[in-house]
């Protein structure tokens, strides 16, 4: 029984965390629709069709500014879960950026999966927040 609850927990995380990216896909298309079709920008969704297992989930690239964005989702049911899991492989990423043009951010999605309820919160810049002590990080055991 303990294994069949993984798998629904699995699965449910999963749903979750697709939906999220999903919503996020769509919300930058309709935001950028114009620079996209200029070529002014180009988003990339990694794991469109399967997951990728990269410390993040798209690449946002300005093409005028040669700015990069490399965005995790981070998706919850709930309305205002501020606790966000981190992994390691993400924090190590987010804090390899050494070039001024590329930033790791968080798009904090409130409310999966009810389309007229979703918000929306992104940590922009989070290498230099953590750097600059403007975010913090918590230790759960």
């Amino acid at each position: 029984m303990v294994d069949g609850v993984k798998i629904v927990l699995f699965i449910q995380n999963f749903v979750i965390h697709f939906s999220g990216e999903q919503w996020v896909n769509e919300y930058l298309h309709v935001k950028y629709h114009e620079k996209i079709q200029l070529n002014e920008i180009e988003i990339i969704w990694l794991n469109e069709t399967i997951e990728q297992g990269k410390p993040y989930d798209f690449i946002f690239k300005n093409l005028l500014t040669k700015i990069i964005n490399y965005i995790e989702v981070k998706s919850t049911l709930s309305t205002n879960r501020q606790l966000i899991p981190i992994t390691f492989n993400e924090l190590e990423y987010c804090c390899s950026l050494s070039d001024i043009n590329q930033h790791f951010q968080i798009y904090r999605i409130y409310n999966t999966g009810q389309l007229n309820k979703v918000k929306l919160h992104i940590v922009e810049n989070v290498e230099e927040k953590l750097r600059k002590h403007n975010l913090e990080l918590f230790l759960l055991i």
